[in-house]
């Protein structure tokens, strides 16, 4: 209105959308509080707590990803109109970076999960043709760390 009378209606949509949005981010953050609990009050194998650190972290990335170029970006675009105010470039920008958001979600978790990363990289290695210098070097790391564990436990024996 040119009033600046409230718009109930505007109101309620704004409410209805807010209280949507509010509750999935209200059991994203409620589950994150409780795994972080968990990890660390439970005694369980190294290796199996550094799995769940990376799919810990994997979960979070997968939290602020579409938070970040889904969610807010659409809060905007509709958000805007509705209240009167006028996006312009805004609404562009928001809309680029909500078509973003498909393509970045399944790279996150490729890349922070320490196997799928180098199975991506084992592939790249394959495809420029440098498989056998990768598993050269993969060779010496190993011999390096069983050459660690047998000085280490040779130590213990003496």
């Amino acid at each position: 209105d040119v009033n600046l009378h409230p718009n109930y209606s505007t109101i309620a949509a704004i409410c209805a959308a807010a209280v949507v949005g509010g509750h999935a981010i209200i059991v994203c953050l409620v589950c994150i509080h409780k795994i972080v609990q968990v990890i660390h009050n439970r005694a369980i194998e190294i290796r199996v707590r550094r799995l769940q650190i990376q799919l810990f972290r994997a979960l979070i990335m997968q939290f602020t990803i579409p938070f970040l170029f889904s969610f807010l970006p659409f809060t905007i675009i509709i958000i805007f109109p509705l209240t009167g105010v006028k996006s312009g470039q805004l609404g562009n920008i928001c809309a680029l970076f909500a078509s973003l958001y498909p393509v970045l979600d399944p790279l996150v978790i490729i890349i922070s999960v320490t196997r799928f990363r180098s199975t991506i990289v084992e592939m790249g290695c394959f495809l420029i043709g440098r498989t056998a210098a990768r598993n050269e070097k993969k060779a010496i790391e190993r011999t390096k760390e069983y050459k660690s564990i047998f000085i280490t436990k040779a130590s213990w024996t003496l």
